[in-house]
């Protein structure tokens, strides 16, 4: 059975928290793509979908570089942003059109369009698996952080969060392994089950 997909979204601030509740800094590359998982309550299962910038004064459900993607049965919508560049910087949000009225809800994105690779980003935004099997996410990491203490966490569920300090660590069904020749930490997500599909997040913090 397809369990369906795991989003996978990175979060380029060091701190490991938000300067202010209900942020999320994204760090994106010129040109490359960032996609951000929005989950909404069932009562909007049927409303259109929308990817807002600034104060709500520029929503969008289909573009040229931009595309909504619902995902209904899993209470998930995906706005993808494709070849960013500078003028894309900006915060967004996820919003839903409800009897005539454009509604955002959940956090705010911040997004930061940078010359060069952020120091934190993933090399697969969405994965899948079969239920009962494995999956794999390696985060990318700069020089500079290899001994920030590299954390994954769970979407909403901050109890949920692992740290790693050395090179690798265990907990339950989720291994992180840390490999500071090649910058790379690998997420491995084993004996998956239905109720996995969800977004979850990597983070650095300094130590």
């Amino acid at each position: 059975m397809i369990l369906g997909f795991f989003f996978i979204s990175v979060i380029a601030v060091l701190s490991g928290t938000n300067s202010e509740k209900g942020h999320i800094k994204i760090a994106v590359q010129e040109e490359e793509n960032v996609t951000i998982p929005c989950s909404y309550d069932n009562k909007h299962a049927d409303h259109q979908k929308l990817w807002c910038k600034e104060s709500m004064a520029t929503c969008f459900s289909q573009g040229v570089h931009i595309s909504v993607t619902d995902y209904p049965d899993q209470g998930v919508f995906t706005a993808t942003m494709r070849s960013l560049q500078r003028h894309d910087s900006g915060i967004y949000w996820c919003a839903v059109e409800a009897g005539g009225e454009t509604r955002a809800f959940g956090d705010s994105y911040i997004i930061t369009v940078i010359k060069g690779p952020p120091d934190l980003s993933v090399r697969d935004i969405m994965v899948n698996g079969e239920e009962g099997g494995t999956v794999t996410v390696q985060c990318l990491y700069s020089d500079k952080d290899k001994y920030i203490k590299k954390t994954w966490c769970r979407r909403n569920m901050e109890k949920s969060c692992l740290s790693v300090w050395g090179r690798t660590v265990t907990r339950d069904r989720i291994t992180l392994h840390v490999n500071n020749v090649e910058r790379i930490m690998t997420v491995t997500l084993t004996r998956l089950q239905k109720e996995d599909t969800d977004c979850f997040w990597d983070r650095l913090q300094p130590l």
